[in-house]
């Protein structure tokens, strides 16, 4: 494929903001230049449904796509040259601003920035800003065929919108969306990199396209690209307590075995929970792991035939009479696939024989992980009275923690008891029973960058007695332009 009059070498450059390698000897006479943006990562993961994750499933597609232009680059039957930039290589943070004025101050011709959507819809939609050029139209509109014709997803049509991305890069831009984290049918083809690959092929075609030429399948003319590293593991053993009393804690520790090419790495693999994937732990302790689903990450980097370790500390769940609870674990690659064993521990959990008169077991947190700006999100902690005495709405408080009474960032204009007491129990909770702790946190209307806010509460008496364990709400806090999400059934870039 070669546009008329121009030289065979062509640069695609999709940003890269740590280091800029250049894949082609002929870039520095390349005529064009094309941004590739990875949407979220880091510290903000984007959106997450089905035990996949939005910011890795937006790398994988990208990584393919750069293999791809790589490909095409090296196949001496057609291609074109490319040079090919990422905003990222890894689950790392880049802001809104930096992709943006990066992809400007390196005068790139074209803007293409995957992501997945979320919020109750399904299907694929490609994005342009509201006013943008003819061109940003024709790549939006080659981009949402292509992605339809090899991603066979329902058309949700070509639309405009305000994201942020698309509105400040100074050449013309789109944004896609490849389908829907949150709905099943299409969850199981996000989670397929067969069908991630074909949303890689239909950028690449569409690519192809918009300057002038046809579709064009790179590697009849060269030998295809090496098969890249893979994630395989087998169960050494697990080390775990046989019993428990309520509340109590103890170390488990998971030992697999790397059968795979690849290096894990503790910033890419971690256990989570299995059967169901992304199930709350019962076992789950606050403040030691990584969240309710998320027990630990790997201990240290494990080569191909090492033994990686995981150790992190569970606490027995209330119980009235003696029962056994078991957990079930994975591995966990880059928050995008599961592989391994599922790994299985059974504890034998024995209510407490000596009770103060003041105890709690955390049972649940719910909140909404992800607040745009001056969004709000209900709390609801529910705690297992482990002490003697009945709870009432009079003596038993949740307090600020982490130091006590610390002041809240996420502190709503009203609604809370004190500066630093946000509820009081909603019920009287007598010895062995639920009491429940309803309110509200609030982001701030101004942010200049994605922000993660943990916030942790404590039970305190009202003589200022604290007990229980404390309970950390992690929110993340993303600065969309527009102050929240459009309106039909996606999330804001």
């Amino acid at each position: 494929m070669r546009r008329a009059g121009s030289p065979r070498h062509w640069t695609v450059a999709a940003v890269l903001l740590l280091s800029m390698v250049s894949l082609h000897a002929s870039s520095a006479s390349a005529a064009w230049k094309i941004c590739i943006d990875p949407g979220h990562g880091g510290s903000d993961p984007g959106a997450g449904a089905n035990g996949l994750h939005e910011a890795a499933l937006n790398l994988d597609a990208s990584l393919r796509l750069k293999d791809l232009l790589n490909a095409d680059t090296a196949d001496a039957g057609g291609g074109s040259a490319w040079t090919v930039l990422l905003t990222r290589t890894t689950n790392v943070f880049v802001s809104l601003s930096s992709r943006v004025s990066y992809a400007n101050s390196n005068g790139c011709h074209r803007f293409v920035s995957i992501h997945t959507n979320s919020g109750g819809g399904y299907g694929s939609e490609t994005f342009m800003y509201y006013d943008g050029s003819a061109t940003s139209a024709d790549q939006r509109n080659k981009i949402q065929e292509e992605v339809l014709e090899h991603g066979q997803r329902y058309n949700r049509g070509v639309k405009l919108a305000g994201f942020y991305v698309i509105k400040y890069t100074s050449m013309p831009a789109t944004l896609t969306e490849m389908a829907f984290v949150d709905n099943a049918g299409d969850a199981a083809k996000l989670g397929s990199p067969a069908w991630r690959q074909q949303i890689a092929r239909a950028h690449l075609h569409a690519l192809q396209r918009s300057f002038g030429g046809s579709a064009y399948d790179p590697g009849a003319g060269s030998a295809p690209p090496p098969p890249g590293p893979t994630y395989l593991a087998s169960l050494v053993g697990v080390t775990a307590p046989a019993s428990l009393q309520s509340g109590k804690t103890a170390v488990v520790t998971v030992k697999l075995k790397n059968l795979g090419t690849a290096t894990w790495t503790p910033a890419a693999v971690r256990l989570g929970t299995a059967s169901p994937y992304d199930h709350p732990s019962l076992f789950f302790r606050s403040g030691n792991w990584l969240s309710q689903t998320r027990p630990a990450a790997l201990a240290s980097n494990t080569a191909p035939g090492a033994i990686g370790s995981f150790s992190f500390t569970i606490q027995a769940p209330p119980v009235t009479s003696a029962s056994s609870k078991t957990e079930t674990l994975q591995a966990r690659f880059n928050e995008s696939a599961w592989f391994g064993p599922q790994v299985n521990f059974t504890v034998a959990v024995a209510p407490p024989t000596v009770r103060p008169p003041f105890d709690a077991i955390l049972v649940s947190a719910t909140y909404d992980d992800e607040l745009y700006l001056s969004e709000t999100t209900t709390v609801t902690v529910k705690l297992y009275n482990a002490g003697t005495q009945t709870w009432t709405p009079t003596n038993v408080r949740l307090g600020t923690w982490g130091p006590p009474n610390r002041l809240s960032a996420l502190k709503p204009p009203a609604g809370w008891l004190s500066p630093t007491r946000p509820a009081t129990v909603t019920d009287n909770t007598p010895a062995g029973g639920v009491g429940v702790f309803t309110f509200q946190l609030k982001a701030p209307a101004q942010l200049e960058t994605v922000v993660v806010s943990d916030e942790e509460f404590r039970l305190v008496q009202t003589n200022g007695t604290w007990f229980g364990p404390s309970v950390i709400a992690s929110i993340v806090i993303t600065p969309i332009g527009f102050g929240g999400p459009p309106p039909d059934g996606g999330h804001g870039h």
